[in-house]
């Protein structure tokens, strides 16, 4: 009995230090890093070398996902016309991938406050909220752009 509860207090320690808090996370780094590792001299794979790509993070990633049928095109519209329409000019990368029409779209939202990005991504939320077909995600790179 002494060892179960010992266990279950670890567990719920470990499970606290996990944890992120909302406010580190704001903080976090706009830019990733990857690291790739390739070889120096294309003939001797012992010698490597080290090179860092950054990746830029982006403060809003919409994709319009397809689960075999085609995405929900109505709601891309709505949500286009939508960005398109917003009061102040709203800049945006738009990339085309698969072969049902998915697409995403990538904010970095730097022309907006730190508020005006949490209201508008709010507002996105709630816009998109009615599609299991679309995926949003916060401070993340652009994962279909060339």
């Amino acid at each position: 009995m002494k060892i179960l509860n010992a266990s279950l207090i670890i567990c719920i320690v470990f499970g606290f230090i996990s944890c992120k808090n909302k406010d580190k996370v704001k903080k976090e780094e706009k830019v990733s890093q990857i690291i790739v590792t390739t070889p120096v001299n294309p003939n001797n794979t012992q010698s490597d070398s080290v090179s860092v790509l950054k990746v830029e993070n982006y403060r809003l990633h919409v994709s319009f996902i397809s689960i075999g049928q085609g995405i929900d095109d109505e709601t891309r519209q709505k949500f286009i016309d939508w960005v398109n329409n917003y009061p102040k000019k709203i800049v945006f990368e738009e990339a085309f991938w698969g072969r049902e029409g998915e697409a995403d779209y990538c904010f970095k939202l730097s022309e907006f406050s730190v508020s005006e990005q949490e209201d508008f991504i709010k507002k996105a939320k709630e816009l998109l909220l009615g599609s299991n077909l679309v995926n949003i995600n916060e401070n993340v790179p652009c994962s279909h752009m060339k």
